[in-house]
């Protein structure tokens, strides 16, 4: 009998000891949902059809990344997200990055909102040479890497929103 009563304390002690240590019977980590609306720079198609890397960072350092789905309008959701207070960074295929700094997240958060700059077609955060000989390439074709204004056709739209950009580079 006095063993089965010390087994009882052994286990109420170790059961209060684990309280919050996020194993069996501790409390859960607190999550949230932040969202808001991605602009896409001079991006004349669905904008659903367009996905967005979005970085979360910790202290400059990547700590989770998550493609982003947008509805037509540019809104975006994530979920899961834990509190903290982040650097939100938005990458799209032919945009330049994007961040918002030290987003604080201590429960659901919105209007978390971005604009991207277009030109970026070898994805290299800069808006320079390499893009310009990528469309070059692409110059009358229905390439979507060159198509920056989303028509269906690489043209000089297309050009124009280059040379508009030309020489920008995004957040780092």
């Amino acid at each position: 009998m006095q063993r089965l009563m010390l087994g009882f304390l052994v286990l109420a002690v170790v059961l209060a000891v684990c309280v919050g240590c996020g194993g069996g019977g501790g409390s859960a980590i607190p999550v949230a949902t932040i969202s808001g609306k991605v602009t896409l720079g001079g991006y004349k198609g669905d904008a659903a059809t367009v996905p967005v890397v979005l970085e979360l960072r910790k202290h400059g350092l990547s700590t989770t990344t998550a493609t982003v789905n947008l509805d037509s309008a540019g809104y975006y959701s994530l979920g899961g997200v834990q509190y903290g207070t982040y650097d939100l960074a938005f990458k799209a295929s032919h945009w330049l990055r994007r961040v918002l700094k030290d987003v604080v997240i201590n429960g659901n958060v919105s209007g978390q909102d971005a604009s991207l700059i277009n030109g970026d077609i070898d994805g290299d955060n800069v808006v320079g040479k390499a893009d310009y000989d990528i469309l070059q390439l692409d110059w009358n074709t229905s390439a979507p890497r060159s198509d920056v204004n989303g028509d269906g056709l690489v043209d000089l739209i297309d050009f124009g929103y280059l040379m508009a950009n030309w020489g920008k580079a995004g957040d780092p």
